[in-house]
């Protein structure tokens, strides 16, 4: 760029800041910002006004709909002590004559033993019902005179009162019961006498004391099966003689009154029913839990701080009506007690509503203001126009025309402001800028000899940096070949350790025996998942680890998750949550190994690190900017474990860091899983972040930008199954097994033994290929690093031969890198990486050799043995009384359980296991059998890990026992 271009340039960049520009919107700025101010007093001003008023007015409507809402309570009342006065006087009237004749023309017991209305003549949509729910109640004269009696009643005062009141009734406490209802007429005939009674009672005041008042008292709602309903009772007791020998009641649907509640509301609000127990009777977002609990909703024990603090608002309250403000909430309760039930009616006034009118009241305010503003902004434009830029005009041209080289140029201002005096320093800086040109020149030519010389100094630092990037780069290709080596000096003991336990775990059934060879396996793929950890970092931080991006299930990816670490999490009785959103596409673009291997690493760890409370896993897509095809992933992991000190929470990320102060015998780990994460998450373009308080727990949150939602046709399909061995048939063969180390040759024989085949052995490459064109094998196991000539040149020479180039050879290597990998699927038919399972060699060798899979047959291989299954559908008595006196036994050995837990001896808890073991046998109780053999297992084993889960376990034993016995004492229908 020319320097009149470079000139132009920035005079257009110093005209975008100028101080006409600037200071006009510098005092249109002051302007709104007043303005603003102004509006928002007027809007705090107006809603303080709402709300004063709001209260009073809320005030009025609660008395008045108190008072409305209890009207049918008090009805109740008068109806009942009209109904008992008529009734202990006809009692007392109804001492002498024989009621048998009417008693028998109108009532007649059933084949089930219970008494009910006689069906030849009833119609119980004009008269009442009556049935006795109990059949060994004996019928004196005294029971057929009081149930006369009460039919007299109800059939006199029930239609009287239908059209306020659903039913009216009365009971006994023999379980006698006439009804009039016309909507049900069939009640009392169809009536069970497991019929529901409601848990409030005027007979027992919740601590087994009388109730002296004897009044009317409701209940909350409860189901009616009969009439398959929810209904809402009123009942008042009768007592004559001192004893109790009646109930009258009333029944309402809750329907009406819940309806009621919930649709004659101020607009915005909300009702809510609650009494003064607690109970929750009507919320308009808690009716599906309000009827799952049968009525039973108490808002202390339920954890909801709104509706505690609408409760702690009503019982706190003097008055009979009342408005409170619930800040918590942001919002007004109206509040009026109905006295006649002990209930609560609260309307629920959000200060939202109060805000949008306030809101409206001062956008008059605004308006006004704006104009105001856009006057102000045009007298301000006209005069600044005239005062200032007029003059910097003038002062611009004659600065482009100095910065075009005109160094001639002068100003002209005749004003004795700031704009004449900068006319004046205008001129002066022309001079001095003259002088300095003829300088810049000089300058410049000194300039150029010094960029000489620094070019040849550059030069000479590019020669040295070159050779050390050489030297970088032989490092590395040290540190690759030292870790290709490493590879394979592990996994190739590895493969004969892992192999050989493989093939003895299908022959020992020595419980413990099988025990130790497990032990065996997990320590063998713990070190191979440690040297996989090592490659896979070096991989990544050579830039040389590859993504393979398929579409892929993620829902179906974390519900593998929870089986992979069910025995942990069942060892530490952890919860494992999966938080699935349920807008998550079915099918995502990613690399589902790597995208496993982080959540294997982070869900790992959180085991690792908790002791007690949950595992959480969510995942859901954010979209930001609406990319709804390439939306962003969230991964989050979150446990309730010990938690990072916020200052470790930067360098946990790091190769070989832990947490300080971890103990290595508790948690182990190499302190690679997290560094491989991060490094994992950043290739494929995302960020990991932490957030955790040391002793409350961590979350990992993994974001995945721009993951590219895929279809479900892409979802390519998986096979899962495992293969029968013993199933499989091969046709006779002769196999070439080719490797330096006879080990290897002997687990290869090993795994194949079953099957009829004829071995060959070779030590090395050059015989392998001398005796695979002197004996034509059908198949070749080639290692691919041996001593003379490697399995990379042998495979080579075979395939170049015409007469061996058909023979299928299958490489066998310890190495893990990609590089290698490649190069072997060139040469060879089939490629197998050490340490090889039986499954995956059978697999292999069935691509290429004949081969029959038989159907499927029932084996007798050793299973685990299986817990017996617990409880029975149903416990005899003999059973529940050896129950019983097991948990008496049970109470002093809990005792000695936790000292045990402290101290650890490992003879004394093996002695406790069997003698645990020996009682839950003698009692016939299963689950306390496999606890014992459990325990005694693993002190065999020395497991102190599990030993001291299991016996942590015992009071949860002993807890489920109890319970068990609880649900048989108190059956019924509810």
């Amino acid at each position: 760029m020319t320097a009149s271009g470079q000139a132009s340039v920035s005079t257009r960049r110093r005209l975008k800041r100028s101080i006409f520009r600037s200071t006009l919107l510098r005092l249109v700025f002051g302007l709104t910002v007043l303005t603003l101010i102004g509006m928002t007093i007027a809007y705090l001003y107006v809603l303080a006004s709402l709300e004063s008023r709001t209260v009073a007015e809320l005030g009025a409507y609660i008395r008045e709909r108190g008072a409305n809402e209890e009207t049918i309570f008090k009805l109740a009342a008068d109806n009942h002590a009209l109904i008992k006065k008529d009734l202990l006087y006809r009692l007392d009237m109804a001492e002498n004559g024989d009621p048998a004749d009417r008693f028998e023309q109108l009532f007649v017991r059933d084949s089930d033993g219970f008494v009910r209305s006689r069906p030849d003549g009833y119609d119980g949509t004009r008269m009442a019902g009556g049935c006795i729910l109990n059949a060994r109640l004996p019928l004196t004269d005294a029971v057929r005179r009081r149930m006369l009696v009460f039919y007299d009643l109800v059939n006199q005062y029930g239609p009287a009162w239908h059209n306020r009141f659903q039913n009216t009734y009365i009971s006994t406490p023999e379980n006698i019961m006439l009804m009039y209802w016309p909507e049900v007429p069939n009640w009392c005939l169809e009536s069970s006498p497991f019929r529901y009674r409601p848990v409030e009672s005027f007979v027992d005041g919740g601590d087994g004391a009388e109730v002296v008042e004897r009044e009317t008292v409701w209940t909350a709602p409860f189901y009616d099966r009969v009439s398959a309903s929810w209904r809402v009772s009123a009942e008042t007791p009768v007592y004559w003689n001192d004893r109790q020998i009646a109930t009258l009641g009333h029944d309402i649907l809750a329907g009406e009154l819940l309806e009621r509640a919930l649709q004659q509301r101020l607009e915005g609000t909300y009702n809510i029913l609650l009494r003064d127990d607690g109970r929750l009777i009507l919320h308009p977002r808690l009716i599906e839990q309000i009827t799952r609990k049968e009525g039973y909703f108490d808002i202390p024990t339920m954890g909801d701080t709104q509706l505690k603090g609408v409760y702690e608002a009503a019982m706190s309250g003097t008055e009979k009506a009342f408005v409170v403000d619930h800040p918590s909430a942001d919002e007004f309760l109206a509040i009026a007690r109905l006295e006649s039930v002990g209930w609560y009616f609260v309307t629920v006034f959000p200060k939202s509503i109060l805000a949008d009118l306030a809101f409206s009241g001062a956008r008059m305010v605004l308006l006004l203001g704006v104009l105001a503003l856009l006057l102000q902004g045009l007298v301000l434009y006209w005069v600044m126009r005239r005062q200032l830029d007029a003059p910097l005009s003038h002062l611009l041209g004659a600065t482009r025309r100095l910065e075009a080289g005109d160094y001639q140029v002068s100003v002209d201002l005749p004003r004795e402001d700031e704009f004449g005096v900068l006319g004046q320093a205008f001129n002066q800086m022309a001079d001095r800028v003259r002088e300095r040109d003829r300088a810049l020149a000089q300058s410049a030519r000194e300039l150029e000899d010094r960029v000489r010389q620094r070019t040849a100094e550059l030069e000479e630092a590019k020669d040295a940096a070159l050779q050390a990037a050489r030297q970088a780069e032989r490092a590395n290709r040290s540190k690759s070949a030292f870790l290709a080596n490493m590879s394979h000096e592990i996994r190739t003991p590895m493969n004969a350790i892992l192999g050989f336990t493989d093939i003895l775990a299908g022959l020992v059934r020595d419980r413990q025996q099988r025990q130790y060879l497990k032990s065996i396996q997990t320590s063998g793929k713990s070190l191979l998942t440690l040297i996989n950890d090592i490659l896979d970092l070096s991989k990544v931080e050579a830039g040389k680890l590859e993504l393979i991006y398929s579409a892929v299930d993620l829902k179906e990816l974390c519900a593998e998750m929870e089986p992979l670490f069910s025995q942990k999490l069942a060892e530490k009785n952890l919860d494992f949550v999966l938080d699935i959103d349920p807008s998550l596409p079915p099918a995502l673009l990613v690399d589902e190994v790597r995208l496993r291997q982080i959540l294997i690493n982070l869900i790992g760890n959180a085991v690792k690190f908790t002791e007690q409370g949950l595992i959480r896993l969510a995942v859901r897509c954010e979209s930001p900017g609406g990319a709804q095809s390439t939306p962003d992933l969230v991964i989050e992991v979150e446990d309730s474990g010990i938690g990072i000190p916020a200052e470790q929470q930067t360098t946990i990320f790091g190769a070989f860091e832990q947490r300080s102060g971890q103990s290595p015998e508790r948690y182990g780990g190499t302190g690679l899983g997290l560094a491989i994460c991060k490094r994992l998450v950043e290739l494929m373009n995302g960020e990991i972040r932490l957030d955790s308080e040391e002793g409350r727990g961590s979350r990992f949150t993994v974001l995945l930008h721009g993951i590219r939602v895929a279809s479900v046709s892409e979802l390519s399909a998986r096979a899962g199954a495992v293969v029968d061995l013993d199933a499989i048939s091969f046709a006779p063969a002769t196999l070439l097994l080719v490797d330096d180390i006879a080990i290897n040759r002997d687990l290869l024989r090993g795994y194949l033994s079953r099957y009829a085949f004829q071995f060959l052995e070779a030590e090395n490459g050059r015989e392998a290929v001398e005796m695979t064109r002197q004996r034509k094998p059908d198949l070749v196991l080639m290692d691919m690093r041996m001593p003379v000539m490697n399995g990379y040149e042998a495979s080579e020479r075979l395939k170049q031969d015409d007469s061996t180039r058909d023979i299928p050879v299958i490489a066998l290597t310890a190495s893990a890198m990609e590089r290698d990998a490649r190069e072997i699927g060139s040469l060879c038919d089939g490629y197998l990486r050490k340490p090889v399972s039986q499954q995956e060699l059978v697999l292999e060798l069935g691509r290429f050799l004949s081969h029959s899979v038989a159907e499927a047959q029932a084996s007798a291989t050793l299973l685990p043995e299986e817990a017996t299954p617990w409880p029975p559908a149903e416990l005899d008595t003999d059973q529940r009384q050896q129950l019983a006196q097991l948990l008496e036994e049970w109470h002093g050995l809990q005792a000695r359980c936790d000292l045990l837990c402290e101290t650890m001896p490992i003879n004394d808890i093996e002695a406790f296991a069997g003698e645990m073991q020996s009682l839950g046998e003698q009692f016939r109780y299963p689950p306390l059998v496999d606890w014992g053999r459990r325990l005694r297992e693993q002190t065999e084993l020395f497991d102190l890990d599990g030993i001291s889960s299991t016996l942590s376990r015992l009071s949860q034993e002993r807890q489920a026992l109890e319970n068990l016995l609880k649900e048989e004492a108190s059956p019924g229908v509810h």
